[in-house]
């Protein structure tokens, strides 16, 4: 069949999460708010990536525990975000449970990976009660009405309702694996966020999201994953940059292009990394330049916090053991447990 033909490409269950993105893209344009509206945008593309998901409880329960942990973490990252002795070691705590996730359930590794993303995001654009308040808000606008607006159109249009991309993960038994992971993975995030603040760099939150989806349990996997996310990422920020510098930056346009590549990214999620990777970057981009920002140096900011992101996950994978000692285990698990070391 056609459908058979396409896979992995979903086209319709895709199309479900595209109307809230518009809708609240020419509501920003309307009030003539969009850098407000941008926050709402994202959190609608955030929990519209999620409506390929389920955690098997409930048909939305991956969007919505997405929205919810994006909204916790958009305030608390906007508050502690200038206190950096704070907010990297939360950030590094966080990046761990998504680590362990990664090995132990992929539906809920989804979720949380939403939100240390938020966290990471907001904490960039640290701010006071208003501004954590007013972004905890956005994201609740932009994340319920793609959440509404996703479980209408499933209800009018079944037969591509399915969450596509969802599917039962085995869990990694292995211990020493599963805790070489979140190790790195605290390691990753926390020495990216130490390298962007030392470099200045502009959207240095890039840096410890590219580190924590490039980190892989095993070495060449993470080489591998590396140099696909480092592709996508360069084809989209060029095809997103150059589509905005064509179209001189108008609203419209840009809003017309975001569509095309938020549609891809949520149809693709089964699809080459490459492919999705260039997606989201693109979406990214272009929700960035309706903001009003130069999308020539916003492209270029991200490649440099790509860059970064990767090296460090490539340097930490290829120094940290894949498999931790029994002995920092005994430890860990006695830490959890409260019981004190034995002398």
């Amino acid at each position: 069949t056609i459908r058979e033909a396409a896979a992995p490409f979903f086209p319709g269950e895709g199309a479900l999460a595209l109307p809230a993105l518009v809708l609240l893209c020419l509501a920003g344009l309307a009030m003539g708010d969009l850098t407000r509206a941008g926050i709402a945008v994202g959190a609608a593309f955030s929990v519209g990536l999620g409506s390929a998901h389920t955690m098997g409880r409930w048909r939305y329960d991956s969007m919505l525990a997405a929205l919810v942990g994006m909204m916790l973490a958009g305030f608390s990252g906007t508050l502690l975000g200038r206190e950096l002795w704070l907010f990297v070691p939360l950030a590094a705590l966080v990046a761990g449970l998504v680590g362990y996730m990664a090995l132990r359930n992929m539906q809920v590794w989804w979720t949380v990976l939403q939100l240390e993303i938020g966290f990471l995001i907001a904490g960039h654009f640290a701010g006071g009660m208003q501004e954590a308040a007013t972004r905890a808000a956005m994201i609740l606008l932009g994340g319920g009405v793609q959440l509404a607006l996703v479980m209408l159109l499933a209800r009018l249009f079944p037969s591509v309702g399915e969450a596509y991309a969802a599917g039962p993960s085995a869990p990694e038994g292995d211990r020493r694996l599963v805790m070489g992971h979140v190790a790195r993975a605290v390691i990753c995030v926390g020495a990216s966020l130490v390298v962007v603040d030392a470099l200045g760099l502009s959207y240095g939150y890039w840096a410890p999201v590219t580190a924590l989806l490039v980190l892989k349990p095993h070495l060449h996997e993470t080489r591998t994953r590396g140099l696909q996310r480092l592709g996508g990422t360069l084809l989209g920020c060029l095809l997103a940059t150059l589509y905005a510098i064509a179209t001189h930056g108008a609203p419209v346009a840009l809003i017309a292009g975001l569509a095309l590549a938020a549609w891809c990214a949520f149809s693709a999620q089964k699809i080459h990394y490459v492919l999705l990777t260039a997606a989201i970057t693109g979406s990214v981009v272009l929700m960035v330049s309706l903001a009003g920002t130069n999308p020539a140096a916003n492209a270029e900011h991200r490649l440099l916090a790509t860059l970064v992101g990767g090296m460090i996950a490539l340097l930490v994978a290829a120094i940290v053991p894949h498999k931790l000692p029994e002995g920092p285990i005994v430890l860990m698990d006695r830490a959890a447990r409260g019981t004190p070391p034995s002398r």
